[in-house]
């Protein structure tokens, strides 16, 4: 064994070195070497033969494989140096991140202690910065994290006169940034925010310009935020916004680099997040002194209503309502607070509220447990962020708290509505008030007479609008608020496909008579398309057909589109109302009785305007209401247009779900069925390997029902589907026979046009 002692040597002192470096590194490295180093003398004869054959001899042979076993060792020494590096940054990351969110541990505090002394420059630096941070911020000693960072910001002469003990009383002075080197920017920032700590405001902000002005990327993003954080304690809060906007760009284009995809914590996600809070607040700030603080919180209460937070939107208006009375803001509050508690007397949506309150109430308990326990061990700037919010929660859920849910939501919106109206049966937003309560009426009390009553009290609240406005003069947008409270100026547009919709007002906007040109078109389009539906469900179907007309009156898209002959609202539903039907065909409805066939009616008819999302709620709604009672036949349409519907919501895998109940025997002498298999023919036929499957739904819908329309329909489309796929050899049959089967029809007219278009191919 002598004969390797140099070998063993050699290995095992840089091994040892190792070990102590990095104990689970070395430990494994001095395994693996160790049984390979004595397992040479156990080898083989034989093997050890060939090894001197190919080597020349053994001492050759050792040689040899000493100057491997060294590559080998410092390959893996750097790959171990390397190791040591990631760990670090790991360590780093982590603790940036729980002291901008939370409580800082005696562990990790020491790890950072220990990083500060790390012979890798760069992890020391970093250390530093952080470590000086929580000096300053957690354990309020400004002075000693300036004199931690110093070696890193000051050439070393300045270093060490800063960190010359004074005995004097006066406070110590930090060199300005035209002494700084730029050797570690992150210490820079760091000092930077130290100064401002110490309100040093002007050296804060000449420290944190000398690294934004020199620097790219993320180190002038930190400079950007800082400058931010110093704008907003000035109370400059144009400013403020410009430098964090400035920040986020900057990481923007960071999080697109190589740098940002190689790093495994992400933590510029979380500064990147910590800078857009901090953006909001400026701009909300900002928002309130040029537009008042009236507006934005009108605002934030519609986008929690437009996002489907009804509660919250609810608790909000009625703030409005008490902070900001007689002003429009708080006028439109009145009508839309009704509004959200209409729509929390659903099943889903009350299950949701409560669902609210309960985590609100857990998350408040875990926070004010938190902060008894552990604030100590926070940044005062946490600690205080913490309590803010648990303050603002607490209130929020005491409020949320006293909103009624379910049936008793409705109750209290019907009852608020109608004291709404009294106060001033003309006034601002009373049209639309009386067309929530009739809508009420309809939509959730399925009563058609009472629903009437109430739309023909907004038909003469539009009269009389359109007469006089004066008396509510004062309800008028404040000027310099115009801007930014103007609803869109058409009723309708068309999206990048062509197909009409109805226009979406942001959370900002202001839409009332004063604000919006076609908003007298669109109340009374509202009002007397649906008395028109009222009617029609009562028996009266002349006053029916005359309501609905009002469609093509106010809507010059939808009159453009029934002039030219297009699909349009006011056809469909002019000719379901003279065939006795709504989207759902006689046999459909008759499979409904009572309040549910009125539901499903009135279901219907937004499914027919094409408002999806309404139509989608109410279907929803009454299939939890009254779907237990549903016999197959009810379930077959509900599902045929939920199915429908989640499609065009894009909610694909939820719709198939539904439609491809049909493709089996489940539904199949349903009345609904035709219908399901065209929906998935129409859906098929453009998806790629469904191609060929699309046809045989055709088909077999045709095989099932030959005579009855949908069975001929669906002849004809196979010969349709087949031509756009130029298979004219299987076309021209079908086309001959639909000429021949249904002659006079549209089918027959659209194949003889077909067969002519082949013809000039050939």
């Amino acid at each position: 064994m002598g004969r390797y002692t140099s070998c063993q040597i050699g290995v095992y002192c840089p091994l040892v070195i190792l070990l102590i470096s990095n104990v689970d590194c070395g430990f494994c490295i001095l395994l693996i070497f160790s049984v390979f180093l004595f397992a040479i003398p156990l080898l083989d004869v034989k093997i050890r033969t060939e090894l001197q054959q190919f080597l020349g001899n053994e001492r050759h042979m050792m040689f040899v494989l000493k100057i491997i076993f060294f590559i080998f060792l410092f390959f893996v020494s750097y790959i171990s140096v390397l190791g040591e590096e990631g760990k670090a940054d790991t360590v780093l990351n982590n603790f940036m991140a729980r002291f901008e969110t939370g409580v800082l541990d005696g562990k990790q505090v020491k790890e950072i202690k220990r990083l500060t002394k790390s012979k890798d420059e760069k992890i020391s630096a970093r250390a530093n910065a952080l470590y000086a941070r929580y000096l300053c911020e957690c354990e309020n000693r400004p002075d000693e994290a300036l004199a931690k960072i110093a070696p890193f910001v000051l050439p070393p002469d300045k270093s060490a006169e800063f960190a010359k003990k004074d005995n004097s009383k006066n406070e110590k002075t930090f060199p300005p940034a035209s002494d700084w080197n730029l050797n570690s920017p992150e210490c820079c920032v760091t000092a930077s925010g130290i100064l401002a700590y110490k309100k040093k405001y002007p050296e804060a902000l000449a420290g944190l310009n000398l690294v934004g002005e020199k620097l790219e990327g993320f180190p002038r993003a930190l400079a950007a935020e800082g400058v931010g954080d110093v704008l907003f304690e000035l109370k400059q809060f144009q400013g403020a916004a410009d430098a964090f906007r400035l920040a986020i760009n900057v990481l923007d284009s960071f999080r697109k680099s190589s740098d940002y995809l190689n790093d495994p914590d992400k933590i510029v996600d979380i500064i990147f997040r910590r800078i857009q809070k901090k953006l909001s607040e400026a701009e909300r700030i900002l928002d309130c002194e040029k537009y008042g603080p009236e507006f934005v919180a009108y605002r934030e209460a519609r986008k929690n209503e437009f996002s489907g937070d009804f509660l919250r939107a609810t608790v909000l208006y009625g703030r409005i309502v008490k902070d900001f009375p007689n002003i429009v803001y708080s006028e439109a509050s009145k009508l839309y607070h009704s509004k959200c508690l209409l729509r929390l007397a659903g099943k889903t949506e009350s299950k949701k509220a409560e669902n609210e309150i309960i985590e609100l109430d857990f998350r408040n308990r875990k926070t004010d447990a938190m902060l008894k326990k552990d604030s100590d061990k926070m940044s005062r700037r946490v600690a205080e962020s913490f309590n803010a919010l648990l303050k603002e929660d607490e209130t929020l859920l005491s409020e949320m708290k006293t909103v009624p849910l379910g049936s008793k939501s409705a109750e209290k919106a019907a009852s608020v509505l109608e004291n709404f109206i009294s106060e001033n049966e003309f006034g601002l937003y009373r049209g639309e008030a009386l067309l929530l309560l009739a809508d009420y009426r309809l939509e959730r009390e399925l009563e058609p007479e009472k629903a009437l009553a109430a739309y023909d009290k907004a038909v003469r609240w539009i009269e009389e609008g359109k007469k006089t406005g004066a008396e509510i003069d004062k309800f008028q947008v404040p000027e310099k608020a115009l801007t930014v409270t103007s609803p869109p100026q058409a009723m309708h547009l068309y999206d990048v496909w062509g197909n009409l919709k109805w226009s979406e007002a942001a959370p900002g906007n202001v839409v009332n008579q004063f604000t919006c040109p076609w908003y007298f078109d669109w109340l009374e389009l509202s009002v007397l398309s649906k008395r028109g539906l009222c009617h029609y469900i009562l028996g009266n179907k002349e006053q029916a057909l005359e309501d609905i007309k009002v469609i093509i009156r106010n809507s010059p898209e939808e009159r453009k589109n029934f002039e030219a002959g297009w699909f349009n609202s006011y056809s469909r539903l002019r000719d379901e109302f003279k065939e006795g039907r709504m989207f759902a065909t006689k046999e459909e409805l008759a499979q409904f009785k009572g309040k549910v066939k009125t539901a499903v009616m009135v279901a219907d008819y937004y499914y027919e305007i094409e408002d999806w999302n309404r139509a989608f709620e109410l279907y929803t709604f009454y299939r939890e209401l009254y779907g237990s009672k549903f016999n197959k036949k009810a379930n077959a349409y509900f599902d045929y247009v939920l199915g429908n519907l989640y499609l065009l919501r894009k909610e694909d895998e939820k719709g198939f779900t539904l439609l491809e109940k049909f493709d089996g025997k489940l539904y199949e002498d349903t009345a609904t069925w035709p219908r399901a298999i065209f929906a998935l023919f129409s859906r098929y036929q453009t998806m790629k390997g469904k191609e060929e499957y699309a046809l045989e739904l055709l088909r077999r819908v045709h095989k099932k029902i030959p005579d009855d329309i949908m069975g001929k329909r669906a002849y004809y489309h196979q010969a349709e589907c087949l031509f756009s796929r130029k298979r004219y050899d299987e076309a021209i049959p079908i086309f001959e026979d639909v000429m021949k089967k249904y002659p006079g029809t549209w089918l027959a007219q659209g194949a003889s046009q077909y067969l002519d278009e082949i013809r000039k191919t050939k």
